[in-house]
């Protein structure tokens, strides 16, 4: 069976005003449909860059990547944009949500794309879909004031799983939310996998990590399994897997980067402050 996602030897070099510094030292990893693992590392070991890649924001500078038994190493950036919008999904520590939007449609936002725009019944169900998904469905009309910091985050969940891609990456997406926000977060997350979505969780929190299939470490810029210093760092046995739902066409669905990447273009300011109705006839 192909792998999901297939790292050999990556390695990236950071060059700025001070020494060249290699941050990441021939990483190898693979990543199976439906399967989550976590990584952690200190501050600065190159997590976020390694998920960068990853998430085709960055190139390497040597390696080997493969995405769906595809070799991407060297993809030009139009393909990298294409890539973005149908394969993966993305949530961050920060919500990037539109505040003039409600709920339903900052999620909604995602379903666009530059090849036109799902019939407006299908955009409903696949919106109100993800809502429930992580909870939230009866919030659907709130903006983003009216939410609390784990809403938001769910919301953000939502926009990332409503094109149903096949790998979400996760960047410390509950460093600014409570324990008890931060571990529904989680679930709301794991619970993609047992759809057929894989999973890459960048953590500081060992517990949100053991509760990944697998659990690594990136330091001096390897990843290698992690040992948990409170004790056995034992990742729970996964459920079985049913059967993956349609082969999706996801795009990432983070206004940081996936929306704006290849996935057409956002209504502006200006028409966003017209008000929900005017939106409702755009794409909700």
């Amino acid at each position: 069976m192909t792998a999901l996602l297939e790292l050999s030897g990556i390695t990236k070099t950071l060059k700025g005003q001070q020494a060249p510094r290699t941050i990441l030292d021939g990483v190898d990893l693979t990543v199976d449909s439906g399967e989550s693992v976590a990584i952690l590392g200190r501050s600065g070991s190159g997590k976020s860059t390694l998920l960068s890649l990853i998430g085709l924001f960055d190139r390497p500078d040597g390696g080997r990547y493969l995405l769906g038994g595809r070799d991407i190493s060297r993809v030009a950036e139009r393909r990298a944009a294409a890539l973005r919008s149908a394969e993966f999904g993305f949530v961050f520590q920060r919500f990037f949500l539109l505040k003039h939007l409600s709920a339903a449609q900052n999620v909604a936002m995602a379903l666009v794309n530059g090849q036109g725009w799902l019939p407006r019944r299908k955009r409903r169900a696949r919106t109100m879909a993800a809502l429930d998904q992580v909870g939230i469905a009866h919030l659907a009309k709130h903006r983003p004031a009216r939410l609390s910091g784990g809403e938001q985050q769910r919301v953000a969940v939502a926009r990332a799983l409503v094109r149903e891609p096949r790998l979400l990456l996760a960047d410390e997406p509950t460093g600014a939310l409570d324990t008890e926000t931060g571990n529904l977060v989680i679930e709301v997350m794991r619970a993609a996998t047992d759809r057929g979505c894989g999973l890459i969780l960048v953590t500081h929190d060992w517990d949100h990590a053991n509760k990944m299939q697998r659990v690594l470490r990136l330091s001096d810029g390897t990843l290698n399994p992690a040992v948990d210093t409170r004790g056995t760092a034992t990742a729970p046995t996964p459920a079985p897997q049913p059967e993956p739902e349609p082969t999706p066409d996801a795009e990432p669905t983070s206004v940081s980067g996936s929306e704006t990447e290849g996935a057409g273009r956002l209504p502006s300011a200006d028409r966003a402050r017209r008000g929900d109705a005017g939106l409702d006839g755009m794409f909700w």
